[in-house]
């Protein structure tokens, strides 16, 4: 769906950039004694349930990340044999561009 808010023409430029995203399952920490004494084929526990939604046939949500910032909720679905991403809550305009602009942080 198309914005309606009006842009400056160095604005217009950047919204044809592709940037990627990150949906963001869960999260958790763990202390450096259990990381340090990971092994292949463990499993980390990340308190979520794998239930889904009955009325949408999605997740719960899930945070929609640009450049390691929340710019949107939304649920996991099934999109063919692939996994998408129902868009939910959505933070405004200015808020998703001002994310282009931030530092990126530690990679989460």
């Amino acid at each position: 769906m198309a914005d309606s808010v009006c842009m400056p023409r160095s604005l217009e430029a950047i919204k044809s950039l592709e940037v990627p995203i990150i949906v963001r399952l869960a999260q958790c920490k763990l202390p450096m004694k259990r990381i340090t004494a990971l092994s292949p084929g463990e499993i980390i526990d990340l308190g979520l349930s794998l239930e889904t939604d009955a009325s949408t046939g999605g997740s719960g949500p899930l945070d929609i990340l640009v450049n390691n910032h929340k710019v949107a909720q939304g649920q996991a679905v099934k999109v063919g044999e692939n996994y998408g991403i129902r868009v939910g809550q959505l933070d405004d305009v200015d808020t998703r561009i001002s994310a282009l602009s931030k530092d990126e942080g530690p990679r989460t």
